[in-house]
């Protein structure tokens, strides 16, 4: 796939998460610390989305950065999907079910196929998304922090 195909489908994908955890926060708004909890990886997604606006600006201006790379869009397209049906439910989800969708997403395979994206196609631009990676890893430790505080099992 050509990078910036790519990158548009990585910026869906964060656009996407940034939205279901705006609805988790506001969901839970009565619970002060789960809604804190998901209000801050709402902001961080959005800046993910952000990043990735500005990866295609750079390979944009750059032809020699557009190489092809490899992503599971079929995985990335499950995500949105899933979380569409998430927002869309009703009745809205529990917060045990919340909490576990999210520990899903943050682990799956497709939240970093755009590290593995950009490092094929350019190791310059890979070097901004290692902080990302933190951020990540942070995301999935705080959701499981906070469901093992409140005794919900993070698997199915």
């Amino acid at each position: 796939m050509e990078i910036l195909s790519a990158l548009d489908e990585i910026e869906r994908l964060e656009q996407k998460l940034a939205e279901l955890y705006t609805y988790f926060h506001e969901l839970f708004i009565a619970d002060k610390i789960v809604s804190a909890v998901f209000f801050k990886m709402a902001l961080e997604e959005k800046g993910h989305a952000v990043l990735v606006q500005y990866q295609r600006r750079t390979v944009r201006k750059n032809p020699t950065l557009c190489k092809e790379v490899t992503i599971d869009v079929e995985e990335i397209n499950r995500i949105i999907s899933d979380a569409d049906a998430i927002i869309k439910s009703v009745p809205a989800t529990s917060m045990d079910n919340a909490l576990k969708a999210a520990l899903q997403f943050e682990q799956s395979a497709a939240e970093y196929h755009y590290k593995t994206a950009m490092e094929q196609a350019n190791p310059e631009l890979a070097a901004l998304l290692k902080n990302l990676a933190g951020v990540d890893k942070d995301h999935f430790d705080s959701l499981k922090n906070l469901a093992e505080s409140r005794n919900i099992s993070s698997k199915e």
